[in-house]
């Protein structure tokens, strides 16, 4: 199954097994390629940005399934932006007929590191461990290769 993984936010990870583009790094198969997008600017605009992008990105790559980590309140603002982006991504990725899946942040955490409340540096840390990465990757990164590993295992999407 080829899968996007999206780790929601203003900075936003991504991780996917499909084509190759971004940083990759190999652990047997599948590769996979991870970046970020940075999104600046008021909500409205990081959505459109983020919609602009996301289309841009998706042409082309061959998937199956987009999936990301569900956003949890973190106050009003920031809580409205991250459902914001995240409908913005279930949208693109629904007109382009794929299937979407959100996962909460501590499913994810627990799978990765074994503890549902990981800490950042942690998340990295695993990654890091896990995938011998040479190079450095940021907490967006790291949650993104998790939550890509994670739907590779847990996740089936139905025919």
């Amino acid at each position: 199954m080829k899968i996007l993984w999206i780790d929601v936010g203003s900075a936003m990870g991504w991780a996917h097994n499909s084509a190759y583009t971004g940083r990759t790094y190999s652990e047997g198969t599948p590769e996979i390629s991870f970046g970020t997008w940075k999104f600046d600017g008021i909500r409205a605009h990081r959505q459109w940005a983020l919609m602009a992008q996301f289309e841009a990105f998706l042409r082309g790559l061959p998937l199956d399934v987009v999936g990301y980590e569900r956003p949890f309140s973190r106050g009003l603002a920031a809580t409205s932006s991250l459902w914001g982006m995240a409908g913005v991504i279930e949208a693109v990725a629904t007109k382009r007929g794929l299937p979407v899946v959100d996962i909460p942040p501590a499913a994810i955490k627990k799978f990765w590191t074994g503890k549902g409340t990981a800490s950042k540096e942690a998340m990295i840390a695993e990654a890091h461990a896990r995938l011998d990465l040479k190079q450095a990757i940021n907490e967006h990164e790291a949650d993104a290769i998790a939550g890509l590993h994670y739907a590779l295992k847990e996740v089936r999407i139905g025919k």
